[in-house]
This record gives structure tokens, sequence and C-alpha cells, in this order.
């Protein structure tokens, strides 16, 4: 058994285990490969302090410089803004009294010409979703005017928590009436 005694009297330890002749060659090998251990551990950045001493080491010695800071992170990418929205400034029963009512869907369609790929905000009663996010519901003042909308996949948890004959503001941009009937692309969910 080796005791603390024996390991401060580490020469004649050697000694006694490998002889007169080898026991002291063989402790300054072990003294040297410990004592380059513990320099090393130091020394590299494993050890909290390494880079510190390593920095400062450097400085004593001319043609030795410090390893070089780790690159910071790259930087995550940039979504692009959104494009600014057009809003009408026409409500859903507007467009359809002043442009489609009593008009072919031909004369509709080219008197809302100027209207497509606009946005407009609705307030309505959702009446049935379909898959792939397609929402129809019930807009507009008194006449109700029936609205498809379409939203995006991100959508897909949110929508799937609504119920028929729940109220539900949305904003759209203008595709076209299909009869009386407005289509709306690109939809964002306000509240439900």
């Amino acid at each position: 058994m080796v005791s603390l005694s024996d390991l401060l009297n580490g020469p004649k330890l050697f000694e006694d285990n490998f002889g007169a002749r080898w026991g002291p060659r063989l402790w300054r090998g072990f003294f040297i490969l410990a004592l380059g251990a513990i320099v090393i551990v130091c020394l590299t950045t494993i050890g909290g302090f390494g880079r510190a001493i390593y920095s400062e080491v450097a400085g004593w010695l001319p043609g030795i410089t410090a390893p070089p800071p780790p690159p910071p992170p790259l930087p995550l990418p940039r979504q692009a803004a959104p494009p600014a929205r057009n809003y009408t400034t026409k409500t859903v029963d507007e467009l359809w009294t002043s442009m489609c009512e009593n008009r072919t869907a031909l004369q509709c369609d080219l008197f809302l010409a100027d209207e497509k790929g606009k946005w407009i905000n609705l307030e309505g009663v959702v009446m049935d979703i379909a898959p792939h996010n397609f929402v129809v519901f019930r807009a507009g003042g008194e006449n109700k005017r029936w609205a498809n909308c379409s939203f995006s996949e991100i959508w897909t948890a949110k929508l799937g928590a609504l119920y028929p004959s729940e109220i539900i503001k949305i904003t759209g941009k203008i595709i076209e009436f299909h009869g009386d009937v407005l289509d709306l692309g690109d939809c964002d969910l306000i509240s439900p």
C-alpha cells in the first residue's frame, strides 16, 4: 500500500522498487511527465485560465502570438419585410352593390379590376372550414355577403380550433367576386 509519506519520498520509493541504478532515472521521467501534463492542461483552453496564461506568456516572448479568439456566431438570416399592404376603402357590401349587383360576371370582373389585389378587413360568422385551410364565412353588414378565404399552412392549428357560427376577423387580398361570393387569398386571422 502506498501512503502519502511514500509519495512525498518519491525518489526513495522508485529506488526501492526498481533498484539503485534505474529508480532515480524512472523517478525523473515520471516527474517530468507529470509536470508536463499539468502544464499542458493549464495552457490549453480546457483549463479555464489557459488562454489568459498563454496570452500573458506570449507577450513576454517575441515571435509567439496568442491564438485568435473563436469567431462570433453566424447571424440568423433576416426575413424580408412583407410588402406594404394597400387596403381598399370600401366594405364588402359597397364592393357588391357598386360594382357587381345586377351585372354580369364579366361586368363585375371589369368594374372590380381596380380593387383586385387590394386588402380588405372583414368580420363575419364561420360557416365551414374546408381542407387546405379554406374558410367559408358570412361577412358584411345586414346583407351578410358570403366570402371564401384561403389561408396558408401556418394557420392550420388556429383554424382547426374554430367552430361553425364562431365570429372571426380576418384580413385578405381581394381576388374576385364569384357570383355573389367574395374570394380572398393570402388571408391572416386577426382574431377568432
